[in-house]
């Protein structure tokens, strides 16, 4: 079934745009990646090195390191669900600030995924470990998805 929930981000201080779904999670993705080096570069609190990263048609796969970590960890995320639980009209650049700094709290042992999530994010995707709601046990449920059940 498509996805057809359209979310407004904001591109600029002046105008909003309406980004499908798909485009959003690969927008919210680039800027994770640029947020994520420019905060490296500042020696920034966050200390998340991002590893691999992924989307796929309104998910995102991050594969990343917390600081000073031997634990390769990574998240499946739905950029939809993501967005909508922040208040409107968030610029991709402060949703992956908020990502980030998500990725950046403490993390207890993830879960190994047999499905393939890792797949062309790091040469052994054996060693990820899954957070969270995005562990493979519990699966990837959106908010619009819970409600229709």
């Amino acid at each position: 079934m498509a996805n057809r929930f359209r979310v407004t981000v904001v591109t600029s201080d002046d105008a909003d745009q309406r980004l499908p779904p798909t485009e959003l999670a690969a927008e919210l993705l680039r800027c994770i990646e640029q947020q994520a080096l420019l905060n490296a570069e500042d020696d920034h609190p966050y200390g998340v090195s991002i590893v691999g990263t992924r989307a796929e048609g309104d998910d995102l796969f991050v594969v990343f390191r917390q600081a000073r970590s031997p634990h390769l960890y990574g998240t499946r995320e739905n950029a939809v669900s993501f967005s909508a639980g922040f208040a409107p009209h968030q610029t991709p650049t402060e949703l992956a600030e908020i990502f980030l700094q998500d990725l950046s709290e403490p993390h207890g042992p993830g879960r190994p995924a047999p499905c393939g999530w890792g797949a062309g994010l790091v040469p052994d995707p054996a060693v990820i470990e899954w957070l969270g709601e995005s562990s493979p046990d519990r699966g990837l449920v959106g908010a619009a998805e819970r409600e229709v059940r």
